[in-house]
């Protein structure tokens, strides 16, 4: 979409491939903090549930910057928050794990 918008081919073309690069690079982080935080799925998928009704309600309701990224934060966070609370009162088990202790 960028391409058609850009009158500079090479920079168009650039950009695109340094986009690729760093979401490329993003997804392993992602996977590596998804492995983290157990609830960090969640988050993203509100991230990506909210990014795509702000998509289909741009037409009708501009929502402010500031708005999107207090809601992108927010959610990331809160799972965040919630992966790590939810690993510290996990509940351990009584004998241990060892199940030949009897």
């Amino acid at each position: 979409a960028i391409v058609a918008q850009v009158n500079d081919l090479f920079l168009a073309y650039t950009s695109c491939v340094f986009a690729m690069l760093g979401l490329r690079a993003m997804f392993f982080i992602i996977d590596q903090l998804a492995n983290k935080f157990a609830l960090l799925k969640y988050g993203v998928s509100v991230v990506l549930v909210f990014i795509g009704v702000k998509l289909i309600i741009s037409h009708w309701y501009h929502v402010p910057p500031a708005f999107v990224c207090l809601v992108l934060v927010s959610a990331i966070g809160i799972s965040m928050v919630a992966s790590v609370l939810a690993d510290a009162y996990k509940p351990e088990s009584e004998d241990g794990g060892d199940v030949m202790a009897h």
